[in-house]
């Protein structure tokens, strides 16, 4: 019972503070903008890969698909 309380406790006081740090810091803001020009970066990015659905990685830093788990973690660790 008492491991129980003390993690309910955990839960509550971890809640309390992610919820004061997200309200009054600039940290909930953080990351995310709107897209200047939005229109002219999604028909340059429609043009260039059409309709194909999927999740895109930019920059690559000259990665392709076939390139080596060795080349990928090399220019990952740069």
């Amino acid at each position: 019972m008492r491991t129980l309380l003390a993690a309910l406790l955990g839960a509550v006081a971890i809640f309390v503070w992610l919820a004061v740090t997200h309200m009054f810091t600039p940290l909930g803001e953080a990351g995310l903008d709107y897209l200047p020009k939005e229109d002219a970066v999604s028909a340059a990015l429609t043009s260039s890969i059409g309709a194909a659905p999927g999740m895109y990685m930019f920059p690559t830093g000259g990665l392709t698909k076939k390139s080596s788990n060795a080349e990928k973690r090399r220019v990952w660790n740069e």
